[in-house]
């Protein structure tokens, strides 16, 4: 009995978490969709607030106030890299909160294998809290999520990766 009061309440405890929904990538699709994949080391992670893609969408692109959600700006230094061009050894990743938008769970010092596109954010500089209205600015950042292939399990992916990056090359050559 007290085993299954306990399973039953881990079930109910589960359910009241934030849980990221989505299916495997296949490593061609993480190199097709990518438009950078390197390895980095975590510098710093900051906490930004930004408003998500559907507010943009669903006002037009004209937003002022409404709702808007927080996330990280992860700086990596530039160890290795496979794809992509790249403006200096630091590389800018944003990516969700991790609270049921598969926002990538970054620590500092730790190394990581980055799969990361482009995206555009609009990143809010102040709230009025009285009247909600945003300050804001657009900047493009590369992103990645728990969806992608990032991962912090670098000698099995980068294996996989520079074996599909070999076949590729081959393809293009015949």
């Amino acid at each position: 009995m007290i085993k299954f009061i306990f399973f039953f309440s881990t079930l109910l405890n589960f359910n009241d978490g934030y849980v990221c929904t989505c299916w495997p990538v296949e490593i061609q699709e993480g190199i097709e969709k990518a438009d950078v994949i390197f390895i980095g080391k975590v510098l710093k992670i900051d906490s930004v607030n930004i408003i998500p893609e559907i507010i943009m969408r669903s006002n037009g692109g004209a937003i002022d106030s409404g709702g808007y959600t927080w996330g990280y700006l992860v700086t990596l230094k530039l160890k290795k890299h496979f794809k992509g061009e790249y403006q200096s050894d630091t590389v800018n990743i944003m990516t969700g909160s991790g609270m049921g938008d598969c926002g990538y769970d970054f620590r500092i010092k730790n190394d990581y294998l980055v799969y990361a596109d482009k995206q555009q954010y609009q990143i809010i500089d102040s709230i009025n809290e009285t009247t909600w209205k945003f300050k804001y600015h657009m900047k493009e950042y590369f992103s990645t999520n728990d969806c992608d292939r990032t991962t912090y399990n670098i000698k099995s992916e980068e294996k996989i990766l520079k074996d599909a990056l070999r076949k590729k090359g081959v393809q293009k050559k015949q």
